[in-house]
């Protein structure tokens, strides 16, 4: 594991969308993937276990509990992306 690179989590329910979101994070030299996660339950008890997460890519509609729903449960300290296919 390179310590100069930003640990990132892929939190998306579709896993064609969670792929295309991997496959640009490997492009950016600064980044690597730490794990995806496929739903905000997951998500939460991820984040508990590995607090060193440096960025989160987050779907906001995903069943159950949406993204934003997710935010305001785990309040990460980490900056969040929004990816969604949604206007």
């Amino acid at each position: 594991m390179d310590p100069e690179k930003y640990r990132c989590l892929v939190v998306d329910d579709e896993p064609i969308a969670r792929k295309i979101i991997v496959t640009y994070i490997e492009q950016m030299p600064l980044l690597t993937v730490a794990a995806e996660c496929i739903n905000a339950l997951s998500t939460i008890e991820y984040l508990r276990i590995h607090p060193d997460i440096d960025i989160i890519f987050l779907d906001i509609n995903m069943p159950n509990l949406s993204g934003l729903q997710l935010l305001r449960i785990v309040q990460p300290q980490q900056p969040v992306i929004f990816t969604t296919a949604y206007p």
